[in-house]
């Protein structure tokens, strides 16, 4: 249904009228969410946030609204959200902005935790990066350790999707774009 049509519904229909024309259109088929929001005026979205029992912050990733229990800070334009449902995501602002973080993450461990570099990376890769042969963890092989670096910037979730692998679309944030200090627009599903 268009928007016009939508606005000419809500407008037209006699206030009294309204609730038995949602009756009507949820026997006819169409959802709640829908049907209120043609009647009435609002979007589905709002009806959708109107009709949860929960207090809690929500937030719409790849089509499924969550509701948020618990929310860490991380470096950056980064935060770590625990869902109410139990799943964990890491929100960053951009894909650009969550490559950085994976690449400065693993670069710091490089610089300031060698030992703990090596365990993850392997002593292989290092030895053929020394050796100016490619070599690296995983299925991807490069030259050095900046290349290796370089590749989280266009595959950030290698570091930060550990449940699947796939980055999914932030569509809707709420109030919760206050608590986090900004508005992601990705999401990784860690567990």
């Amino acid at each position: 249904m268009s928007d016009t049509m939508t606005r000419s519904i809500s407008r037209n229909v006699e206030p009294a009228q309204r609730p038995s024309l949602v009756r009507r259109m949820i026997r006819e088929g169409m959802t709640h969410a829908k049907a209120t929001s043609v009647v009435y005026g609002f979007s589905a979205e709002d009806i959708e946030d109107r009709e949860t029992t929960s207090d809690l912050p929500r937030i719409k990733i790849g089509g499924a609204i969550f509701n948020v229990s618990e929310t860490r800070s991380m470096d950056g334009n980064l935060a770590e959200i625990e869902t109410e449902e139990g799943e964990h995501f890491v929100l960053a602002e951009s894909s650009e902005a969550a490559g950085e973080a994976a690449r400065a993450r693993w670069a710091d461990m490089a610089k300031n935790d060698k030992h703990e570099f090596v365990s993850m990376v392997g002593e292989e890769a290092i030895l053929d990066w020394a050796r100016g042969e490619y070599g690296g963890p995983g299925t991807s092989k490069v030259a050095s350790l900046e290349e290796w670096l370089d590749l989280y910037l266009d595959a950030p979730a290698e570091e930060f999707a550990g449940y699947d692998g796939e980055e999914r679309e932030v569509e809707r944030v709420g109030n919760l774009r206050t608590e986090l200090g900004f508005t992601p627009t990705v999401a990784y599903r860690t567990h």
